[in-house]
């Protein structure tokens, strides 16, 4: 009977410590981020943007096969967890769970750029908080704007970020 008892007693503890244990199962915190805009859209999957951007906008699709030819891309700091199709829509999904940054660098040569466009976010300007104007690429940085996360709890929501250049 006490043999019994003890073994109750540890296939207790134990089911219980798995249990508890299975409750603190980490879910990174993300936000999926689209990018709209006339001409082709391509989201890499370079998590951490290190010899690629995450976002980058061609003029056209046959412009895409060819190298150096981005109008704009985008990349999130410090980093994406790859590309996904979230409600019909192709998005980038950013890992929100520390402080992050966006960095917009558009090509002055392309038909795209406009000194008078900005940078959109859910059809709210953003203000750059460091900006490097060169003779062929403008460099836009921000920082403590606010992505909307799309997996409270865990759960998804069907929430998509939209970033906008107009």
């Amino acid at each position: 009977m006490k043999r019994f008892l003890l073994t109750l007693s540890i296939t207790t503890v134990l089911l219980c410590a798995i249990l508890f244990f299975g409750c603190f199962n980490k879910v990174t915190p993300c936000a999926w981020v689209t990018f709209e805009s006339e001409g082709y859209v391509y989201y890499s999957t370079s998590m951490y943007g290190t010899g690629r951007d995450h976002i980058y906008l061609y003029e056209n699709e046959s412009d895409a096969e060819k190298s150096g030819t981005e109008a704009l891309s985008v990349v999130f700091e410090p980093r994406i967890l790859g590309p996904e199709e979230v409600n019909g829509k192709k998005a980038t999904l950013v890992d929100i769970s520390t402080t992050y940054s966006m960095r917009v660098y558009i090509n002055k040569k392309r038909a795209i750029y406009s000194p008078d466009k900005s940078i959109y976010l859910n059809g709210e300007k953003l203000t750059p908080t460091r900006v490097d104007d060169g003779e062929i690429l403008l460099c836009l940085k921000y920082e403590g704007f606010t992505l909307e996360r799309g997996n409270p709890n865990g759960k998804l929501n069907g929430k998509i970020n939209i970033l906008e250049y107009k």
